[in-house]
C-alpha cells in the first residue's frame, strides 16, 4: 500500500459519515466507476486529475473501489454529471449517491476544501480530522466512530497518545505533533498492506496484512496463509460446519497445539474460545467462534521480534474479522499433509480413539467411567477443555475414576442410593448415547433385573434400550439416587441374552473412591421427582469423556 502524501491526499478512514437529512447540504457524491482493484481506482483517478475536482477514493461495504467525487449538495452533484456526460468525460455507469455503502476513505484531494479553524489553534481539513481518528483508532487509542468530528472521545485519545510519547497532555494536536502521528500510521500500513479479504468458499472476511502474508493453499477445513520472505508471521483461518461437540474438539486441538506455549490465557465459552500465549520465541492469537452450526475463526502467529506492530495488525484483524456469509468449507477427517509448513505440523483434526459417558462423584470434579482402557490414552479429556488423569481402577467390576489436573466445580455430583433397586424397580440411564452428536446426554429407561447370578463379583443387570455411548454412565433408580455405573459386557466369552445390560452397584464405586481419599455422598430420600427434574438432576452430574 502506497504511502500516501499529507498535502495531496489523506488516510484510510473506517467509516464516513452518513448522508444528512436535509437535501440542500453537502452529503452527495458523483460516483464516477468502481475497480476490484485499488491501483486500477488510482490509475483512474490520476486520469481525470485536472478534469474532476474534489476526487476521492472509497472503499465499498463489497470490498471494491469507488472513485467518487464530492461531496456537494444533490443539486450540484447532478449539474457536476450533466457537465461531466456532456463533455463524455463520465459514462451514463456514473451515479449520484449518498455514501451510505462508503467503508473506508483511501485517497482525497482534501486540498481543495476549505480549511476549518479547530480549537487546537491549528487549521486541519476534514479530511485531516479523518486521518487523525483513523490513526488513533490504529494505534489503540481512540475507539469511536471516524467521523471527521473531534470531540471529548478523539480529545480524550489525543491524550492518551500524548502521554504515551511522553509530550503535554493536552488533548490538541500540534502540527508537528499531527504530521508525527500520519507518518507513524502510513509506516505501518506500508509495512504491513492492510486489506480487507474476503474468502467466500469459507464465508469469512477480514483485514489482513497483505505485506507480510500470502495465501499458500486451502486445505479444509483450514485456510494457509504463510508469510513474504523477511519475516515469520503466520495465519490459519478455520470455516466448517459443526455443532458443540465439534466446537469443543477443535478447542481441545487448539489448546494442545505443540507450537503453542503452554502459558497465557485460554477462554473456552459456549460459542466461543480465545487462546492468547506467549514466550521467547512465539506469539499466538486464536479466536474462534460457533455460529449457529457453523464453526468460524482464525489462528494467527507471530515472532515476537517486532511485537508492537504485530499487536497492533492483531487488533485490525480480530476487529475486522466477520461472517461474510453461511458458506463453509468441508471438513476433512483425513490428515493433511503439512509437512512444507513445520510450524502447523498435526494441525489436522484428530480423531479421539474412543468416546465413553461418565459422571461426577463429588465437588472437586471427580469422575467415574467404565469401559476406558487408559493403557492406550495418551490424554484423556472431560470435554470440553479439563484434562483428566486415572486416580484408580477396579478391573474386575470394570470401574475407572479420574481426577481433573485442575480443580473443577461441576453443576451436581452424584448422591449414592445405600442399596441397589428392587427387582422389577423402574430405573434410568444417563449417558451420551450416540457420543456426543446430540450435544447433550440422553436418559434411558429401563427395569431393574437384580443380582447377576453367574457373576463372581457384584455384577447386577437391567433391561433397558442402551447404546454403546451410554457405557460408564450412570444408573439411577426412581428417587434420582446414583444405583450403579453402566458397564461392557462381560469378557468371558459369556454373551447375555439381548436388552440385558451389566452395571456395577454403587458401594462398588464408593470403595474405589475411598481408596483415594474420597467419601462418598448418600441419598435417603423417598421423595420420586417427576421425569423432567429426574432428568435435568441426572444431566447435571453426566460428562464426555474422550480417549486420544
Amino acid at each position: 500500500m502506497k504511502n500516501l502524501v499529507l498535502s495531496g491526499v489523506v488516510i484510510a478512514a473506517n467509516l464516513i459519515f452518513a448522508a444528512a437529512a436535509a437535501s440542500q447540504e453537502q452529503d452527495h457524491w458523483l460516483q464516477i466507476a468502481t475497480y476490484p482493484r485499488l491501483d486500477e481506482a488510482q490509475r483512474a483517478a490520476r486520469e481525470l486529475r485536472g478534469t474532476v475536482d474534489r476526487l476521492e477514493i472509497h472503499q465499498t461495504a463489497r470490498g471494491r473501489f469507488a472513485v467518487a467525487a464530492g461531496r456537494y449538495t444533490r443539486a450540484e452533484a447532478q449539474q457536476v454529471r450533466q457537465r461531466l456526460l456532456r463533455d463524455g468525460i463520465v459514462s451514463e455507469f456514473s451515479s449520484i449517491t449518498s455514501g451510505r455503502h462508503f467503508r473506508r476513505l483511501v485517497q482525497s484531494s482534501a486540498g481543495t476544501r476549505a480549511m476549518q479553524r479547530d480549537t487546537t489553534g491549528e487549521e486541519y481539513g476534514d479530511g485531516e480530522k479523518l486521518a487523525a481518528q483513523t490513526a488513533l483508532r490504529w494505534l489503540g487509542d481512540y475507539q469511536g466512530a471516524v467521523d471527521g468530528k473531534i470531540g471529548p472521545q478523539s480529545r480524550a485519545a489525543i491524550r492518551a497518545y500524548q502521554s504515551r510519547r511522553g509530550l503535554p497532555e493536552t488533548g490538541a494536536l500540534s502540527r508537528h505533533q499531527f504530521n508525527q502521528l500520519i507518518q507513524l500510521y502510513n509506516r505501518d500500513i506500508e509495512i504491513s498492506g492492510m486489506q480487507r479479504m474476503e474468502f467466500d468458499s469459507a464465508g469469512i472476511s477480514a483485514e489482513i496484512p497483505t505485506g507480510l502474508l500470502e495465501l499458500d493453499r486451502i486445505d479444509a477445513p483450514f485456510i494457509y496463509l504463510n508469510p513474504t520472505p523477511g519475516n515469520r508471521t503466520q495465519l490459519i483461518f478455520v470455516s466448517l460446519s459443526g455443532n458443540s461437540l465439534a466446537f469443543e474438539t477443535l478447542y481441545g486441538i487448539f489448546e494442545n497445539l505443540e507450537f503453542i506455549p503452554a502459558s497465557g490465557e485460554r477462554l473456552f465459552a459456549g460459542n466461543r474460545f480465545r487462546i492468547s500465549a506467549a514466550d521467547e520465541t512465539i506469539v499466538a492469537e486464536a479466536d474462534v467462534r460457533l455460529i449457529e452450526d457453523r464453526i468460524k475463526g482464525y489462528l494467527f502467529v507471530w515472532h515476537p521480534d517486532n511485537s508492537e506492530l504485530m499487536l497492533r495488525i492483531h487488533r485490525a484483524l480480530s476487529g475486522s474479522f466477520s461472517e461474510s456469509s453461511e458458506a463453509t468449507l468441508p471438513l476433512v477427517t483425513t490428515a493433511s499433509d503439512n509437512s512444507a509448513d513445520p510450524l502447523f505440523a498435526g494441525l489436522e483434526i484428530p480423531q479421539p480413539l474412543s468416546r465413553h459417558s461418565g459422571f461426577f462423584i463429588d465437588a472437586l470434579g471427580t469422575v467415574a467411567t467404565s469401559g476406558l482402557d487408559a493403557d492406550s490414552c495418551s490424554h484423556i479429556y472431560l470435554l470440553p477443555d479439563q484434562e483428566m488423569s486415572v486416580a484408580a481402577v477396579d478391573p474386575v467390576r470394570g470401574i475407572t475414576l479420574l481426577t481433573p489436573h485442575s480443580q473443577q466445580s461441576p453443576l451436581a455430583f452424584a448422591k449414592f442410593s445405600a442399596k441397589p433397586p428392587s427387582k422389577g424397580a423402574a430405573i434410568s440411564v444417563s449417558g451420551y448415547s450416540f457420543g456426543g452428536e446430540l450435544g447433550a446426554p440422553s436418559q434411558t429407561y429401563g427395569t431393574m433385573i437384580g443380582k447377576d447370578p453367574a457373576s463372581d463379583s457384584e455384577r447386577h443387570l437391567l433391561r433397558a434400550d442402551i447404546f454403546p455411548g451410554d457405557i460408564g454412565g450412570a444408573v439411577l433408580d426412581r428417587n434420582g439416587a446414583v444405583a450403579g455405573i453402566l458397564t461392557t459386557q462381560p469378557q468371558n466369552g459369556r454373551s447375555l441374552p439381548q436388552g440385558l445390560h451389566p452395571f456395577s452397584p454403587s458401594a462398588a464405586i464408593s470403595r474405589l473412591a475411598l481408596g483415594t481419599g474420597i467419601v462418598s455422598s448418600y441419598s435417603f430420600s423417598r421423595t420420586e421427582p417427576d421425569r423432567i427434574d429426574l432428568n435435568r438432576a441426572a444431566s447435571d452430574i453426566t460428562v464426555l469423556i474422550e480417549c486420544y
